[in-house]
């Protein structure tokens, strides 16, 4: 995805992605979370601290929610759509 393709996803999709953030909050001792949608693992994040953690998940929520939208409006997808997020 180009750069202009992207500014725009994370525009027309911002409403999505906040409900994403929202949904998933890591707990105080969290330093990694992986990341599934369609019933496939998609990524595995890890921290040295939960402090860098908490900070950067919302960011990582972002990516991966948008990833899952895009990905669940594809005609050639047959397993729907949805993010899970596995952590603590």
């Amino acid at each position: 995805m180009t750069a202009i393709n992207t500014a725009f996803a994370y525009e027309h999709f911002s409403v999505s992605l906040e409900e994403y953030v929202q949904a998933f909050k890591t707990s105080a001792t969290q330093v990694g979370a992986c990341f599934a949608f369609n019933g496939r693992i998609r990524g595995i994040e890890l921290f040295d601290v939960s402090d860098t953690c908490g900070k950067l998940m919302p960011r990582l929520i972002r990516s991966y929610a948008l990833d899952a939208i895009e990905e669940g409006d594809s005609p050639n997808n047959p397993y729907g759509e949805g993010l899970e997020i596995y952590g603590e």
